[in-house]
């Protein structure tokens, strides 16, 4: 056993990781906040244009960091169709989720954000039944499904009605499902070429493309204060790093085991938008979604013959 591989299988190191990067990812939702405050983000094509740099820059360290380590320039290999697999990876998972989850961050608050997010699980479940012949649906997965979406319901309620915004929830939830589908196009061609390559490419190339687009509307972002370039440099940590980690630990562990550990996202969102962005999330409806979350994510995992879908989305 390599000395990789038994850090990335022993127990104490698992749960350690897998608990940062999903407190991590839980953090990207006020950081975009805060993000969009320093940049001055007032209208949709700069939104995409401040997502573009973050993914642009975290694609190109991906394959810099690749290309030091392995002395070698990261390709993506003809064969199978994988050139054309990453660039519909590209296409959902990065150019396509990212500009939704951009836009509808900047229209609700950080809490709303990451409680939304979570829709990326059981949005997975469901669109695992129709692409793998072995991971069909199943009572299991129908109450866990069940639990999350009723949650995320809880999250809009305010004053006794329900408040929900295409521009602002509506983006955060095709954002995920946009995910969804890149995830179903990387399965392939990560096992090819590598993870980290493969994921490179697609959040470079699209992170490029939602710079060209937020240019050709009309967008300009400038960096006035060290400020803007921290704020940047964090986001695009949290992809580049978090991803990275995310990655190894799959190789090494079985993804239902490590698919818990994605409760910690909303949780740690919504905890971070109220300290950060000083948000009340100490509501009674926000604690109910929590609690309805975590709960179907533990019953989606929970130890029994029906293993997790062999996914799980980047942030």
């Amino acid at each position: 056993m390599s000395k990789k591989e038994r850090i990335f299988t022993n127990p104490v190191y698992v749960v350690i990781m897998a608990v940062l990067v999903n407190v991590l990812w839980g953090s990207a939702w006020p950081s975009i906040k805060i993000g969009n405050e320093q940049f001055n983000v007032s209208n949709v094509p700069e939104q995409i244009m401040f997502a573009g740099f973050r993914f642009f820059g975290a694609g190109m360290s991906l394959l810099i960091i690749y290309a030091i380590i392995q002395k070698k320039i990261p390709m993506i290999h003809k064969e199978n169709d994988n050139r054309k697999m990453v660039f519909f990876q590209m296409i959902f998972q990065t150019f396509l989720q990212y500009m939704f989850s951009y836009i509808g961050a900047a229209n609700i608050s950080g809490t709303n954000s990451s409680i939304f997010s979570a829709t990326n699980t059981f949005f997975m479940v469901l669109l695992a039944h129709f692409v793998y012949a072995d991971d069909k649906l199943n009572k299991k997965k129908v109450l866990a499904c069940s639990l999350g979406f009723i949650g995320v319901l809880f999250a809009t309620l305010g004053k006794g009605t329900i408040g929900f915004s295409l521009t602002g929830e509506g983006m955060i939830m095709l954002s995920t499902l946009m995910g969804c589908f890149g995830t179903i196009f990387s399965k392939k061609t990560a096992k090819t070429d590598g993870a980290i390559t493969v994921t490179g490419y697609s959040l470079g190339v699209g992170g490029f493309a939602l710079i060209v687009v937020g240019w050709t509307l009309g967008a300009r972002l400038t960096f006035d204060s060290m400020g803007d370039v921290l704020i940047l440099a964090y986001l695009m940590f949290i992809s580049a790093v978090g991803f990275t980690v995310w990655t190894l630990l799959n190789q090494y562990n079985k993804v239902g085991k490590l698919s818990i550990f994605c409760c910690i996202v909303p949780i740690s969102g919504t905890l971070l938008s109220g300290i950060l962005l000083h948000e009340n999330v100490f509501q009674i409806q926000y604690l109910a979604s929590l609690a309805l979350i975590t709960a179907g994510i533990y019953v989606l995992n929970r130890p029994g013959r029906d293993a997790a879908p062999d996914s799980k989305l980047q942030k």
